[in-house]
């Protein structure tokens, strides 16, 4: 479970790392996706051949998880400077984790799909090199922006 939470938290940094990435260097989402794959090709040894079938499967399931997130956050949002009663915190609290589960369900039923894609051991390295690459984009995000003349 906890290497499940894990995967999930980093999928949110991803989305939050890529969201800073494009807006704050005016890097678009595809170019973003198209740096991450590489990197992630480099890292966990996919083919070309491979990655044809297993990216756009795994933007798939980002994009599904962020709508996820996106949802329960929003929710939350429009929530966060209200004085709110003692149900409607438990009841987002209750929102948050329904949501992990929701995260985690399409995680188990992705990484299903993907095994017919790539073989378990490069699954594994892809998602060491997700984590690393999570990582170090929170590192370029907390570095001060270089001065342009």
């Amino acid at each position: 479970m906890q290497k499940l939470f894990t995967i999930f938290f980093m999928a949110i940094i991803t989305l939050c790392t890529a969201n800073a990435q494009w807006q704050g260097n005016n890097l678009s989402k595809e170019d973003f996706r198209e740096r991450q794959q590489r990197y992630f090709m480099e890292k966990s040894g996919i083919t070309e051949d491979e990655a044809s079938k297993f990216f756009p499967l795994y933007y798939e399931l980002q994009d599904k998880k962020a709508d996820i997130n996106n949802k329960v956050w929003g929710r939350a949002r429009n929530m966060r400077n209200q004085n709110l009663s003692e149900k409607e915190c438990s009841d987002m609290i209750q929102n948050f984790a329904e949501a992990k589960i929701a995260s985690d369900k399409l995680d188990l039923e992705y990484i299903h799909k993907f095994k017919k894609i790539i073989s378990a051991k490069k699954l594994l390295n892809l998602q060491i090199a997700e984590m690393k690459f999570h990582k170090d984009m929170l590192k370029i995000m907390h570095r001060p922006p270089m001065k342009r003349d």
